[in-house]
């Protein structure tokens, strides 16, 4: 029996149902804190890039080592998400691989860059350019982007990138953040001019770097 996909409710093993694999020269002739230092380098600074648009789904042969056999997969499960940096993401990737995986393996989650767009919802076509919404895309997520990020307690860097091209987003908003922690690396970017009101934000003993 195959292991299922995260995105369909993968399964939780547990050490009562692992079968030690005698057969496997890995699993039999280097103990358990080796095998974690192996697994560890195999996991190092993995990454996925998702491009900015809705049909998306976790890439396959980011879950193929955790799908080799149930020990692999209790051995390196944990690995697997805490040390994944998650990149261009936009809240509805976020919110969909929420949906994907276990709440206690979306608690690993450590390395993250998200997009924020405060913008028509749009998508281009040859030259122009179509709109989906006539909300603003920001505007309407905003709170939940800030409620979600507070739900990964594990964060060690978090990057959020702020398009706002009509300058909606204030500093007051900016403040829904301060309940959001990342342990090493806090760093929102802004690629469009902002107003003083933001620099002056960094004299007030904010978690988060600004960079504009």
């Amino acid at each position: 029996m195959s292991l299922q996909q995260p995105r369909t409710g993968p399964l939780i093993i547990s050490p009562q149902n692992t079968h030690p694999q005698y057969q496997s020269l890995f699993f039999t002739r280097f103990p358990a804190e080796i095998r974690l230092q192996v697994w560890e380098l195999v996991f190092d600074e993995t990454e996925i890039e998702i491009p900015h648009y809705d049909e998306f789904e976790l890439p396959r042969c980011w879950f193929a080592i955790v799908q080799t056999c149930r020990l692999a997969y209790s051995e390196t499960i944990d690995l697997l998400y805490s040390q994944t940096r998650f990149n261009n993401l936009e809240l509805c990737h976020l919110k969909r691989i929420q949906r994907m995986i276990p709440p206690r393996r979306w608690t690993k989650i450590q390395f993250l860059h998200l997009h924020v767009l405060f913008e028509p919802w749009r998508r281009e076509r040859g030259n122009r350019f179509y709109i989906w919404r006539s909300k603003m895309y920001g505007t309407e997520y905003w709170p939940a982007i800030c409620e979600t990020l507070e739900t990964l307690p594990s964060l060690r860097e978090l990057r959020l990138t702020i398009h706002d091209e009509r300058h909606w987003f204030t500093a007051e908003r900016l403040w829904w953040l301060q309940n959001v922690k990342a342990s090493e690396v806090f760093e929102i970017r802004f690629p469009n001019p902002v107003s003083d009101d933001f620099e002056a934000m960094s004299s007030q003993g904010v978690p988060w770097q600004l960079v504009t």
